[in-house]
Parts: structure tokens; sequence; C-alpha cells
């Protein structure tokens, strides 16, 4: 008897530790006619393989790289914000749920403008915990244009507690609560979970100097407040360098950019909410224009986007090298341009870059967890339902703490909707896992020349020329093993196993 109890609550934990889905439906688009394109779709993790989905078109609803949202356990979206108000999964204000950050910008971008989106773009996400049960932190900032420094700042920076009442409705209990009255710079806000598995770190940059604010928050809000002076010093809104500062799944690392420094990498106790010195990483061209920020699953690698291209950085290599592993650019049949934005983690282990424009077009990196080109980098890999507004709204990473885990690799990979002429297509690679011989059928080769093979430590081990029609590959004298194949022009990437 005693073993069977045991058994069931092994079961019920093993339940409970697998279903949080905060992160398992991505909402994303606009609300103008889906018959021109537009449209709310999304991308689904829940079912198994990632699936595709329109959702609805509603006025006045634009979700994108300004917005946020969060699913409860099961992956069912609940919430959205546009920073100007909070909506339920189909897009209508819960109750008490309208005129976050009051003030001239609500006035001109919410109330009384067409544009209907707070304009800081992730300046605002949702958070949660496991025993918070039914209650949902907005964390949110307000920016404010100051003409006596002739500069644009964060003039707040707010939480909003969302619950659910005796009906099964979501309400705001609490609104626009202040975390911060401070001047702040916008676009620093992150955030990241105390290893308790109960509080929040909220961190964010003040406005000129070099402070980082660092406020522990809980379900019932503001537990305690620290700050630090580290790394280099911003004085204008323009300083800083990206648009996604981030912590590495494992909570043992944050990332930063200014135009002064470069890309700043700084160690984190998130158990005492510290950061320690930082280490500067540098681009390609000692440049700094950088959009997305995203670490492999493994925490031990970092992506950065730059105009069109995508680099690695190999946190265990202490020349923190950029490896350029991806090139994005490219029209559709419209002439409308994308390239290589915002980056998040998918709950299937993969990391989704945004094209940085209105498009339906979605790069995603298959195998972040492999060194160099082999992890996988595939341009226009996804084409959404409806065009995507700029970016996937604002997440942080759930999942990192009690032996959750963190994203599941067994989520399948949908069949390629691929439709660019200008990279390669229809292409079927068969059998796998191989033995003697792998053979690629491939209608179109685009800008390819060659197709590569990679362990998965990123050494090339083949090179062989693509032609339209069939190619064959010898596999009879590679060890047996996983593998990436991947194009030179480094558009699509697929992993194959041999097996001798």
């Amino acid at each position: 008897m005693k073993r069977t109890f045991n058994i069931v609550i092994l079961l019920l934990s093993t339940i409970s530790i697998y279903s949080q889905k905060y992160d398992y439906a991505w909402p994303m688009g606009y609300d103008k006619p889906s018959n021109q394109g537009w449209g709310l779709s999304s991308l689904d993790f829940s079912s198994g393989h990632v699936q595709k989905k329109f959702l609805y078109e509603i006025p006045n609803i634009r979700i994108g790289y300004t917005a946020s949202f969060i699913n409860n356990g099961n992956g069912n979206l609940i919430l959205m914000s546009n920073g100007c108000s909070i909506m339920d999964g189909n897009g209508k204000n819960i109750l008490n749920g309208d005129s976050l950050n009051p003030g001239r910008i609500f006035n001109s971008y919410c109330k009384f403008g067409s544009y209907q989106s707070y304009p800081v773009i992730s300046g605002n996400f949702f958070i949660t915990s496991k025993s918070w049960g039914e209650t949902y932190l907005l964390i949110h900032q307000s920016s404010l244009p100051d003409n006596s420094i002739k500069d644009f700042v964060g003039d707040h920076i707010y939480f909003s507690i969302v619950e659910r009442n005796a009906q099964g409705n979501f309400y705001v209990s609490k609104k626009n609560q202040d975390i911060s009255t401070a001047y702040s710079m916008i676009t620093t806000l992150s955030a990241v979970e105390h290893p308790d598995g109960e509080h929040w770190w909220i961190h964010f940059r003040a406005y000129q100097g070099n402070r980082h604010h660092l406020v522990l928050i809980g379900k019932k809000g503001i537990v305690q407040r620290d700050s630090q002076e580290l790394g280099a010093t911003i004085r204008s809104t323009n300083d800083p360098a990206c648009l996604q500062p981030r912590f590495s799944p494992d909570g043992k690392k944050y990332v930063f950019a200014t135009k002064a420094s470069g890309i700043e990498i700084y160690d984190f106790d998130r158990t005492i909410g510290k950061l320690s010195v930082p280490k500067t990483i540098r681009t390609y061209d000692d440049s700094i224009s950088c959009d997305g920020f995203c670490f492999s699953s493994n925490s031990k690698l970092f992506y950065y986007t730059k105009d069109t291209f995508v680099f690695q950085v190999n946190l265990e290599d202490t020349t923190l090298t950029s490896t350029e592993v991806g090139i994005a650019w490219g029209t559709d049949d419209n002439g409308w341009p994308y390239v290589a934005g915002l980056m998040h983690l998918g709950p299937d282990c993969r990391i989704y870059v945004s094209p940085s424009s209105t498009q339906r077009r979605m790069h995603v990196i298959h195998h972040p967890n492999v060194i160099g080109v082999g992890c996988g980098f595939e341009k226009s890999a996804i084409i959404m339902p409806t065009r995507i507004r700029f970016a996937v709204p604002n997440f942080m990473q759930f999942r990192s703490t009690g032996g959750a885990q963190l994203c599941d690799s067994s989520i399948q990979w949908f069949t390629t909707s691929i439709d660019d002429p200008t990279i390669m297509s229809g292409l079927k690679i068969y059998p796998n896992p191989a033995s003697d011989i792998l053979w690629l059928r491939i209608e179109r080769i685009g800008a390819s020349k060659h197709v590569l093979v990679f362990d998965l430590n990123g050494k090339e081990i083949r090179k062989y020329p693509i032609v339209e029609g069939v190619t064959n590959i010898p596999t009879g004298e590679i060890e047996n093993g996983f593998y990436i194949l991947t194009s030179d022009d480094k558009s699509w990437s697929r992993k194959v196993v041999i097996q001798h």
C-alpha cells in the first residue's frame, strides 16, 4: 500500500513538473483584415509538434515586440497585454484591465491614438509560479519625453496583479503599483526566477550612469530592493545597443549591450541577486547595433542578431569569439523585406528568430546546443498565417527551478513551409537513420553549392556538391551517431542519424 502511494505521488509530481506550459502558445500579429494577410495567429507547441494557427481579427489589437502574453499550466492562451491594457486569450479587456501606464504616452498611443500599443520595445511581460495558482503579475514600464534633458526616458516601472474570481473570470486586483518612480532606461527590463521557485528578480538599468536595479518580487508584491554599479556607463537613451537584455536559462548569466563597450556578459547569483564585473563580447566589425539576444537551452552558447546576420558565442571559450552561423535577408512576393530580429527560446528547445519587419516569415535555429553552423540556422523556416508585428511578443524563461524540464526536444517539427525561390525548397532526406548512403531530393537549390556534414561538436567532417534532383551522400565510413546536414549558404539544416 505504501509503495502504491509513493508511486502515485511520484506520478503526480512528474505531471506537475512537466505541465508548466506558460509559453506553449505564442500569439502575434495585427488587427487588420485577414484576407489581406493581417490578423492574429499563433505558434502552438502543446500538441507534441509545432503548429501554426490563425486566431482571429479584432480591431485595435496589435501583438508584437511591444506586447506580451502568458498561457495557463496546460498551454492555453489566457492573457495578453499591449502595454495599454490586459486582455484575455480572446483579445477582450479583462475587468479593470484598462489604463495601464497612465500619462502622456498612454493618451497618444492608447487612449486617443490609432496605434493601440504602448511604444516601449520589450517593455512588459507576465510572470507567475506554480505555487501562485491563478495569480499572474504583469511587469510594465511607462515612458516620457523629457524636454529638459532632451531625451526619452522610463518614468515608472509598475506591476499589476491579475487573479481569477469565483465566476472563473480574470480581473486586475491591483494596477499600476510602483516598482520604481526614478528615471530608468527604456528597453532594459528583464527578469529571472529565484531558485526557490516562489519569487522573481526584476532587473532594469537606471537612466544615466552604470547602476543596475534588482527587485525581488513575489505573488503579493515587492520583497526586496537592491542595486549595483557595474559595467559601462549609460549617458542617454541612444547608448543601449540591444532590444532584448536577457538572463540565461540556468539564471547564471546576464547579457546587455552598449554602443561604447560592446556586449557585456555578467555572471549572476540568483540566490542573492548579485552581478559580477562583466566580460565583453566584441561583434565582428567592432560596432554595436544588435537586435536580438538568446541563450541555448544548456546556457553554454549565446546568440545575437546583427542586421542580416546571426552570430554564436561559445561561453566556455575564454576568447568569447563571435562565429557567424546564419544569414537572413530577402523579400516576399509583395516586396516586403525581412532580416534577423529578436529571438526566443521555444519550449521545443529551438530558437525562433523574428523578421524585424511586418512579415509572415520566421527563421529558426534547430539545434542551438551545437557549436558552429551545425546549430542548424534555417532562413524563412516558417511562414505564418498572418503578418508578424516585427517580433514574437515578450516572455521570460519559465521552468528554470525545482527540477522542471526547461524545454522538450521531443516536440516534433512540422513539415517546412518554405516558399522562397531564393533558397532551397522541396527538400527530402532519406532514409533516416542511414547506413551506407543518404539520399537528398531537392527541387530548387537556390544559392547553395554544397551540403556540409557536421558532428554535434560543430566539426565539419564531409562536404558534397548539391544538384537539383537527387544527390547521394556516402555514409559507410561515417561513424554511428547524430549529425547535422546543412547547406553552405546556411539557409537550412536537418539532423540525421548514421547507424550501421
